[in-house]
């Protein structure tokens, strides 16, 4: 790609510090390893990652399941890792409301102030519309408000202290039981009822550029797990990326979504894609 150094892309989540300490620690553990130096390449939000990689100007990101089944589609990105939460490589959708709420079921959502993620946040705004569609709620014509608030804690937040009725984020199952959710952080568990438990999604991915060399791409896959596998990376790892495991991805996941969303986007589900 032109560059001495080589690019990693991830999103700001604005609840944190867009390129802190533990970024610029855990690319430097990486660099060493791979016998190269690594800058980061932060996105604000997440419709900047796909021009980050069809400019070329990155070589590596961790990408959320919108953003790389769309770049995987344009042969622009390829799987290296997946991100692995309590076992699967998989997570819900799902929009949630305090405990107590008069909105407090899928018929009672009309007037409801909705407090999402980001337009391209697949489990906050993306399949919500879908999966209230396909249970004949007109995600177009059903909220009072619709509000963007960057981040999962941020949308979580807003519904919690009363300025939005309902988010959009996403829940990790083990079972019936909600392990983690997008608005863990925020309150307890019994300050939150889940409305709709929608489809799953698969999971973020650590991607390469398709021109990225093979060999490079397997070293930085592997310098990854390096830096899992040690305690004190393993953090670093869990601060930047939120995961503490990486599992082999299966593409045709990817593909899937990706038809599911270009149908809902045709229908004028979602009217920022």
């Amino acid at each position: 790609m032109g560059r001495k150094e080589l690019a990693f892309a991830l999103t700001w989540q604005r609840n944190t510090e867009p390129v802190g300490a533990a970024v610029t620690d855990l690319l430097r553990f990486l660099g060493k390893k791979v016998g190269r130096t690594i800058v980061p390449r932060v996105a604000i939000a997440y419709d900047e990652l796909n021009p980050m990689f069809e400019r070329g100007d990155v070589d590596f990101g961790w990408l959320p399941p919108l953003s790389f089944s769309q770049l995987r589609h344009k042969k622009l990105a390829r799987t290296l890792l997946v991100n692995e939460r309590h076992g699967a490589q998989a997570f819900h959708a799902v929009l949630a409301v305090r405990s107590g709420s008069r909105h407090y079921s899928l018929d009672r959502l009309q007037g409801a102030r909705a407090a999402w993620v980001d337009p391209y946040s697949t489990s906050g705004y993306v399949l919500a519309r879908i999966d209230l569609a396909a249970r004949g709620i007109d995600p177009r014509t059903t909220f009072g408000e619709e509000r963007f608030l960057g981040s999962h804690d941020a949308a979580a937040k807003a519904v919690l202290e009363g300025r939005s009725d309902i988010v959009g984020t996403f829940a990790i199952y083990e079972g019936d039981r909600v392990a983690r959710a997008g608005f863990s952080s925020q309150g307890s568990a019994s300050d939150w009822r889940i409305v709709l438990r929608g489809r799953e999604v698969p999971s973020d991915v650590l991607a390469a550029h398709t021109s990225t060399d093979e060999a490079l791409a397997t070293s930085f896959a592997n310098a990854m797990r390096e830096a899992l596998a040690d305690e004190e990376t393993a953090k670093l790892v869990r601060d930047v990326l939120h995961t503490s495991a990486f599992g082999e991805a299966d593409d045709s996941r990817y593909a899937a979504l990706e038809a599911t969303i270009e149908a809902a986007r045709r229908d004028g589900l979602l009217p920022y894609l």
